[in-house]
């Protein structure tokens, strides 16, 4: 038996742009959903960073579909844990994580 997915729409505004994507997400309704999701749900139980030190070296572990350019490093290292910055870009490179690992063509 395979992992319960749902498709759901996020549409957003982008610079006066209306932009919508498909997302499979998996859920669970039921305790045996639940089961079939065990291998994800501790894939994604990792404790989250608490500032962008501890992000970056975490990096590997944290997005392991993602590469990183070296001028990315300092940027994400001078982010600290309480600011704004921080979450948004913690926010954003967990959807991209997300993305790339239902990525099924080729290299662009």
């Amino acid at each position: 038996m395979g992992l319960w997915i749902a498709r759901l729409e996020k549409t957003w505004i982008n610079d006066g742009d209306v932009e919508t994507r498909v997302l499979s997400v998996p859920h669970a309704c039921s305790a045996t959903h639940l089961e079939l999701h065990v291998d994800w749900l501790r894939r994604k139980e990792r404790p989250p960073s608490s500032n962008g030190c501890e992000l970056w070296a975490d990096r590997g572990s944290l997005f392991p579909n993602l590469d990183f350019c070296e001028s990315v490093e300092t940027q994400i290292i001078a982010l600290r844990a309480n600011e704004p910055r921080f979450r948004a870009a913690l926010r954003a490179l967990r959807d991209l994580q997300t993305y790339c690992e239902s990525w099924t063509t080729a290299n662009f």
